[in-house]
């Protein structure tokens, strides 16, 4: 009892500290679900979100409502976010899963002190446990209705397995990777007689089930099929993606438990683990933030097949790491979270006699740990510190933003916007931008962007697990594969511009113009190959009339999957010009005769009668757009197909 009171002891010690920790990562999406719960508790996820420039279904969220519910609860006794409260409030979950660790441990290693010191040292375990995303209530369910499913089957206790699977329904409701409890717990009770309520195991997929149902039943759709869809529309479950994922997969297991530990115990399997360095020097990152924690992965996995001790830690390792290769996409660290005790106890359990090795190796790695939450730390706290600084400049005008994560929560906090793409400003809006953020386009029709504010995000500690040009993977494999990353660099460049008014001054505008930006109203996208731009279903755009009346015109390619034939150009509203095409083509548009206009702006809209979408892009697109205005005379050459209105 001495030992776990100790254990827990340190936990505190390496969460108080971070009481005050910025909002980060993903937790300003469940706090969107929190704050939706506020007044639709029963269907936290029955909200319209708008995440990278889309407006997308929270019903398809990568994650059950059980933490939104949890924050939700949170909010409604405090009545606002307030960060140390709320992490205080967290603490539960990591003192939960310390004591659950600690009776999972007693059954499977003689030294269970030691073995939780090794979980608790787990860098997920420190980093994340900072922070407001579903992880660590979700481990503490994990672990508690493991523990609790063990010493059901061993002490032949009926109650302890009803409250196991308990704690397998409310893991079921905060993540879907819950499913893995099912032959996890099966795999305990493999051979031994059988007992009525072993099908108690069966609980996580009651809980999956009844909740879609639920959905099903009073919204009209089951989450899960939403999810499925997004999935499919982003080519998230594409074979490449998963290869990645199983990469990233392989280097957080590494180096997870601390790593001399880990290759002093697993040792045997090191020629196969060379072979696996080597490659990935060679064909994915020579960096040893890749390649060295990748081989120690590999041995943990040779050792976890080839070892007779723990047989139950290895079978855990081994199904659940399996599962996360199959459901997962983006190769974060904390998904492997619920591997750090089963990790911890085959390592304990291959170094008998090494207690004081354990200890000391165990300190340094959570030294690491605490270094990272720390750079962390530093990272999401600058956002804050710069909106409460921009908040009196921010509330001059409409402000608007691409950020995603911490920043979006603080820039939504001083009344900002989020982006969507297409997006039209005005003269006077205010955009915040984030390098680290997503592009997404829009337009200034009527005005030019003017940078009032520049600020860079560089954390003290010269450590990465996220930011510009950064390879860490420890978030995510889009940007690299490396643990972690070393860097001076700033982790992100945050941007405050302003529309300032700025008339047109081209008639006709070629999509890939120096000015287009402050030319465009809306309907187009970014330009490609350098003189191209796709439409949607209706392009804006104000121009400068010509000196006199002149004809209108458009130049543009339909292609095979265009589901639009018709196309018009309106002039202030009045239609200019229209035709029908038979064929995917290049055509331009022309009206018959010149075109007058009313003022000194004109605005010009290019209309198509159907859009269309290729997965995994999500955008709704029209034709391909080259260039669009008045003009005199027909350039030499240019060819006109179209049947002119």
């Amino acid at each position: 009892m001495k030992a776990l009171l100790a254990l827990l002891a340190l936990v505190l010690a390496i969460r108080l500290p971070f009481l005050d920790h910025a909002i980060q990562g993903d937790d300003a999406f469940y706090l969107a679900v929190a704050q939706h719960a506020q007044v639709d508790p029963a269907h936290p996820h029955r909200f319209v979100h708008r995440s990278t420039g889309i407006d997308v279904d929270m019903r398809g969220h990568p994650h059950p409502p059980g933490n939104g519910w949890i924050l939700g609860a949170i909010l409604a006794v405090v009545g606002s976010v307030r960060e140390p409260l709320f992490h205080a409030a967290y603490l539960i979950f990591s003192l939960g899963a310390t004591v659950f660790a600690w009776l999972l441990a007693r059954r499977f290693v003689s030294d269970p002190a030691a073995a939780v010191l090794v979980f608790v040292a787990t860098p997920a375990f420190v980093v994340n446990g900072t922070s407001l995303e579903s992880d660590l209530p979700f481990l503490c369910f994990w672990l508690g209705a493991m523990a609790l499913w063990v010493e059901a089957v061993e002490l032949d206790r009926v109650w302890l397995a009803w409250a196991s699977a308990a704690f397998m329904v409310l893991a079921s409701l905060t993540s879907y990777q819950a499913l893995v409890l099912i032959p996890v717990a099966a795999g305990y009770c493999w051979k031994r007689p059988f007992r009525w309520w072993y099908p108690l195991a069966l609980a996580p997929a009651a809980g999956f089930v009844g909740w879609q149902a639920f959905e099903w039943m009073t919204t009209g759709s089951a989450p899960f099929l939403v999810l499925r869809r997004y999935l499919a529309e982003h080519g998230y479950q594409d074979p490449g993606n998963k290869l990645k994922n199983l990469l990233s997969m392989v280097v957080h297991l590494g180096w997870m438990a601390a790593t001399s530990l880990t290759v002093v115990a697993f040792r045997r399997g090191w020629p196969l683990a060379v072979v696996a360095m080597a490659a990935s020097a060679a064909f994915v990152d020579w960096h040893p933030l890749v390649w060295a924690p990748l081989g120690v992965g590999v041995l943990v996995l040779i050792h976890a097949a080839r070892s007779r001790e723990s047989g139950f830690a290895r079978w855990w390792l081994a199904v659940f790491f399996a599962g996360a290769v199959a459901i997962f996409f983006a190769g974060s660290a904390r998904y492997l979270l619920p591997l750090a005790l089963p990790l911890a106890v085959l390592v304990v359990n291959a170094l008998p006699g090494s207690r004081r090795m354990v200890i000391l190796a165990s300190f340094a790695h959570l030294a690491m740990g605490l270094a990272l939450a720390a750079a962390n730390s530093g990272h999401w706290s600058a956002y804050r510190r710069l909106m409460a600084e921009w908040g009196g400049e921010a509330s001059r005008g409409r402000l608007w933003t691409n950020a995603e994560w911490g920043l979006r929560h603080y820039a939504e906090e001083a009344g900002s916007m989020p982006l969507k793409h297409g997006q039209s400003l005005r003269p006077g809006d205010l955009l915040l931008v984030s390098r680290l953020g997503p592009g997404i386009v829009t337009h200034a029709g009527g005005g030019a962007l003017v940078e009032v504010a520049r600020a860079e995000v560089t954390p003290l500690l010269p450590l990465r697990l996220f930011g510009v040009g950064s390879k860490a993977g420890y978030s995510t494999n889009q940007r690299g594969y490396r643990a972690f990353d070393l860097s001076a660099e700033p982790a992100d460049v945050v941007t405050l511009q302003q529309v300032r008014e700025a008339k047109p001054d081209l008639s006709y505008l070629p999509m890939n113009a120096a000015e287009a930006a402050r030319h465009i109203l809306g309907g187009v996208y970014s330009v490609e190959e350098g003189g191209w731009r796709w439409t949607s279903g209706r392009a804006s755009f104000l121009l400068r009339p010509p000196a006199r009346p002149a004809p209108v015109e458009a130049s543009f390619r339909l292609t095979p999957h265009a589901a639009g034939r018709r196309v018009s150009i309106l002039v202030d509203g009045v239609l200019a010009a229209e035709s029908a095409y038979p064929a995917a083509d290049a055509y331009t548009l022309r009206s018959t005769g010149p075109v007058s206009t009313r003022g000194d702006v004109a605005r010009v809209t290019l209309a198509i009668d159907g859009t269309f979408r290729v997965p995994p892009d999500t955008r709704e697109l029209g034709l391909i757009l080259t260039g669009l205005g008045f003009r005199d005379k027909v350039e030499p050459n240019a060819e006109d197909r179209s049947r002119n209105r």
